[in-house]
């Protein structure tokens, strides 16, 4: 009977921890630019890449799925685009999924 009462607490608190893991994850990757770097940026064609908006991307951490929001950049005059994240939080692989 206590063994099993002990099991249910162990398991309720590893629980909150992973919440509030999940939670201090979140708060702490969005706290900031999001890589904004200016209304506008160089391009490889030589052109000025334009800020767009912030763009969200879903990463799993060791404490559940949290979304992060990078700035998103677009070249008018060659079509191009960059997705620009806080690489100090953000050392994504590149087989990653993508959202």
């Amino acid at each position: 009977m206590v063994q099993d009462d002990l099991v249910s607490l162990e398991q309720a608190v590893k629980e909150k921890i992973q919440l509030l893991g999940q939670r201090l994850s979140q708060r702490l990757v969005n706290d900031g630019s999001h890589g904004y770097q200016g209304s506008s940026i160089a391009c490889r064609c030589g052109g000025s890449m334009k800020f767009v908006q912030h763009r969200p991307k879903d990463v799993h951490t060791v404490f559940g799925w949290i979304k992060v929001k990078r700035a998103y950049y677009y070249c008018p005059d060659c079509g191009g685009s960059s997705v620009m994240a806080r690489r100090r939080y953000m050392r994504l692989s590149r087989d990653a999924p993508r959202t």
